[in-house]
């Protein structure tokens, strides 16, 4: 009897809210806690092997506290980081990324897998095997291996860059002969090493072993299924068998009646704001929209400009944009930067906001696109071409490159609530058939039926 091995090794090692990735795995997993035929694994970089995760485990990270599931369960710094860890973790980060510019360009790559080399090794002199010592999450006083079979398919969603090793994997499969469906999300850190810089090199090795590892491919749009198939080619590289499986966009949680109030005491009020969501980094281009709600206080007037709200995450190389950011005296008063939203506060804002705008320069698919549809709002998005497939024709598309034309379209929407209704109108039209078409079940229902397909080869 075959199996679907699901890895969760992302959620386990989660500790703050989801992200789109982190939300993914989080989704399928639940629904797979209602299989029988299901076995949950995580990839233990201290054995280099994977682990077999107990029902009663899986069902509390997925249940989890709003904070992150992982943290409502893990109690030992082995497994996630606590806030001190954490930071130091990313100040490191932060120090190896300014130390590449002492490294000549040629040996830059080797210089990214030195340093993962050593992040591995730091965790194993500080935490040694799993195999040797109790988890904080497990019931039992003992670890056990996976026992995977010929039979099974191995599904993985997650961040696999980070947690996960292909080479193990590739090994494993080798020797057993189960079948391995893996997730495509984007190409970027090959597409544009610019928005990554020169740890980017890493990510090509990445893609290479995903191509050889993996029986089939979920890629999350056409765009990133195109992406693959071009870097494959271009690589000289055989493609295996992909499938285009959207994304779901529903939240599990209902909105609040309201959000606490701003540090400054003042609540965000309805209609009153604009929402961008999406992490902090250079390619979401939040520079653009900081530059056009500045261009606005000072032509139209403070009181004349709606709030933007940001959500997202700080991500990489974005010092510059913050510093920048913290500096602008005329966006002090009218950017509001929430890092740390819940589904249900993010359903709330997308729900009470005037628009949603997305000048990111590229995406593997435009998640925020398709929620602020669900919610009856209009997005101004870029051109990216997943971002046009995500907006499904009544998203409002302007070239990132094109600042006036951004500037014009986003005047036009907060001055002109007939014009903005017109825009909705089509969004409604839309949105009655988006709940079917871009569920989470229905996700799950489409890339187990890719599982059920390999394991009927």
């Amino acid at each position: 009897m075959s199996r679907i091995v699901l890895d969760i090794s992302t959620l386990y090692r989660w500790t703050t809210r989801d992200v789109g990735i982190t939300r993914t795995e989080r989704m399928l997993a639940q629904r797979l806690l209602g299989r029988s035929d299901s076995l949950f694994v995580r990839y233990d970089p201290g054995a280099l092997t994977y682990i077999e995760v107990p029902r009663s485990t899986v069902e509390d990270i997925v249940h989890g506290n709003a904070l992150g599931s992982s943290e409502a369960i893990v109690s030992g710094a082995a497994i996630a980081p606590t806030g001190l860890k954490r930071k130091a973790r990313n100040a490191a980060k932060r120090v190896a990324i300014r130390a590449e510019r002492l490294i000549p360009p040629p040996a830059r790559a080797d210089y990214w897998a030195g340093v993962r080399h050593l992040r591995l090794a730091a965790s194993r002199s500080l935490h040694g095997p799993e195999l040797d010592a109790p988890s904080p999450v497990q019931e039992t006083s003992t670890l056990a291996l996976a026992e995977l079979h010929p039979s099974d398919v191995y599904i993985s969603v997650g961040l696999d860059w980070d947690s996960n090793s292909y080479s193990h994997l590739y090994a494993l499969k080798q020797r057993i002969g189960f079948k391995v469906l893996l997730t495509c999300y984007d190409l970027i850190p090959v597409m544009f090493p610019q928005y990554i810089g020169s740890e980017a090199a890493f990510y090509g090795g990445h893609f290479v072993d995903l191509v050889h590892t993996a029986d089939a491919v979920a890629c999350i749009s056409e765009t990133s299924r195109r992406d693959l198939r071009a870097f494959t080619v271009r690589e000289g590289l055989p493609c295996p068998p992909t499938n285009v499986v959207l994304l779901g966009a529903d939240f599990a949680s209902p909105p609040p009646t309201a959000l606490e109030p701003e540090p400054s005491g003042e609540p965000l009020l309805d209609g009153d704001f604009v929402v961008m969501v999406g992490t902090i980094e250079p390619r979401k281009n939040h520079r653009l929209a900081f530059e056009l709600w500045e261009r606005m206080v000072q032509t139209r007037g403070q009181s004349n400009v709606p709030k933007l709200v940001v959500v997202g995450r700080r991500g990489w190389r974005t010092d510059d944009l913050v510093l920048a950011f913290s500096l602008t005296r005329d966006l002090a008063d009218v950017v509001v930067l929430k890092h740390d939203v819940s589904d249900a506060e993010l359903s709330w804002l997308y729900e009470h906001c005037l628009f949603t705008i997305l000048p990111s320069l590229y995406e593997g698919w435009g998640l925020p696109v398709v929620e602020s549809i669900a919610h009856g709002k209009v997005c101004v998005a870029s051109t990216a071409p997943a971002v046009v497939e995500a907006g499904h024709g009544v998203a409002l598309h302007i070239d990132t490159f094109d600042q006036r034309a951004w500037l014009e379209a986003i005047t036009h929407l907060i001055d002109d609530p007939a014009a903005r209704a017109v825009h909705e109108r089509a969004v409604d039209t839309l949105r009655t058939s988006l709940p079917q078409r871009l569920s989470w079940d229905r996700y799950s229902d489409e890339l187990l039926s890719v599982a059920a397909s390999l394991s009927a080869d």
